[in-house]
């Protein structure tokens, strides 16, 4: 099964995004090379066992203090619906 995730760097302190990116496909997350829309968010994969859990813990844990979910992401864009 093939897992998908968006990793935001909004926060991440530019000399470290590209440490952090090596530390997720140390992972064994790959990059998705298919083009980025925001240039600040990664698109990742990965395949797994059928069923296995959720990809976000060990993303998060990576990413740290510079973490940011789907509100925050919203909040920082001035998205409606975010205040």
């Amino acid at each position: 099964m093939r897992l998908y995730a968006a990793v935001s760097f909004a926060r991440t302190p530019l000399e470290e995004i590209s440490t952090k990116v090596e530390q997720i496909k140390t992972l064994g997350w790959r990059e998705r090379e298919d083009g980025r829309g925001d240039p600040w968010a990664v698109s990742f994969y990965k395949d797994v066992p059928e069923g296995e859990g959720d990809p976000e813990p060990e993303l998060r844990e990576v990413m740290g203090v510079y973490w940011l979910d789907a509100d925050a992401i919203k909040a920082l864009l001035g998205s409606p619906g975010s205040e």
